[in-house]
């Protein structure tokens, strides 16, 4: 994820059972919970591991939150 210059990288792992059905937010889980909002689980991080400075940034109504999701087969 990247706000400006601020890039906050997170780990997680998919599952056969994420339906991704939700279109107006995801959700990367640090447990194995899945709904139509997740979008990955057993995440390394959670909302509050984030930098503050970055969470700071999206609370203005017109800043832009880039995110790249990539899918590793191992």
């Amino acid at each position: 994820m990247m706000v400006d210059d601020l890039v906050e990288e997170l780990v997680g792992r998919g599952s056969p059972g994420l339906l991704y059905s939700d279109n107006t937010s995801m959700v990367a889980r640090m447990s194995s919970y899945e709904c139509g909002r997740t979008v990955l689980v057993d995440a390394n991080k959670a909302a509050s591991d984030l930098n503050r400075i970055l969470v700071e940034r999206l609370r203005n109504p017109i800043a832009i939150l880039e995110c790249e999701l990539v899918y590793v087969n191992e």
